[in-house]
């Protein structure tokens, strides 16, 4: 099954304010335990056993009452309603699970064995957890994401900052020995503040509209970095084995994150040359 980026597509229905997310806190605030599963169609009634269908919208005091109970409850796809509770439910036990609590394990399999969002709460660690396809995410709360989210922004403008700095000094080089490395640091700091970048935005998913100016605010930067990263494939691809500044980017995007934060591993894998003679005849700078 094909869940790439499915997930996140689905945080919207869990974020501070919804319905949903007040109803799971509210379980949360009792010290209960409660398994959802976000859809209602044949793929999921026929893992479901016993229960009672109740049909009615979904509100967060509704929710929070039918959590007592120890079976799932059942929801529509997009959480207005609730179809049934006190349902248990009976995946394929084949399926893969790296889950030890019965509640977990039982989440995961449905959702590896069906193509909807499965909810799990824990009362002994007081998260809520989301399942989607092979995929895992444990919430974390509105503070915490707020607090990180806002101190990685405020890095990630000062790290820009020196990323013009240095675009600045290679234009200025001369020493034709200390040019690649210059290019390479210059490279790997572009780099690592994307893949920064790009990680506040998914958690920023999280927050839905209360972080909204924290979200305009990364989206300036992302595009500045993404321009730095454009104009740095343009101008130094071919000091590397690359064709073309879009196989040079492919090759950065490509690269794992011990790759990339090792300039030795990194020049490497670009095959840029370090050395005087080597880099200048690559590169074609006079």
């Amino acid at each position: 099954m094909e869940t790439e980026l499915r997930l996140a597509d689905q945080l919207h229905l869990v974020v501070p304010g919804s319905d949903l997310r007040e109803g799971l806190n509210r379980v949360l605030d009792a010290h209960m335990g409660a398994l959802l599963v976000l859809g209602d169609g044949q793929e999921i009634l026929e893992m479901a056993s016993g229960g009672f269908h109740i049909d009615a919208i979904m509100t967060p005091q509704r929710l929070s009452e039918l959590a007592k109970m120890d079976g799932a409850i059942i929801l529509d796809r997009q959480a207005k309603r609730i179809s049934w509770a006190n349902v248990h439910l009976l995946p394929d036990s084949s399926a893969p699970t790296s889950e030890t609590g019965t509640r977990h394990r039982t989440a995961e399999r449905v959702a590896r064995c069906s193509d909807v969002l499965v909810v799990a709460v824990s009362e002994e660690m007081g998260s809520i957890t989301l399942y989607f396809g092979d995929e895992k995410r444990m919430l974390q709360s509105t503070e915490a994401i707020g607090t990180r989210s806002n101190r990685l922004v405020q890095t990630l403008e000062r790290q820009f900052g020196r990323i013009k700095v240095m675009e600045h000094e290679i234009l200025r080089e001369t020493d034709r020995s200390v040019f690649g490395e210059k290019v390479l640091i210059l490279i790997q700091n572009i780099q690592v503040s994307y893949r920064v970048a790009k990680e506040v935005a998914d958690l920023l998913t999280e927050l839905g509209p209360s972080g909204r100016l924290l979200s305009l605010e990364l989206d300036d930067l992302t595009r500045n970095l993404l321009s730095a990263r454009k104009e740095a494939a343009e101008s130094y691809y071919g000091l590397s084995r690359s064709e073309s500044p879009q196989e040079f980017l492919e090759i950065l995007d490509n690269i794992d994150a011990t790759e990339l934060l090792d300039i030795s591993v990194l020049a490497g894998v670009l095959d840029i040359k370090t050395g005087g003679v080597d880099l200048q005849e690559k590169s074609g700078f006079k």
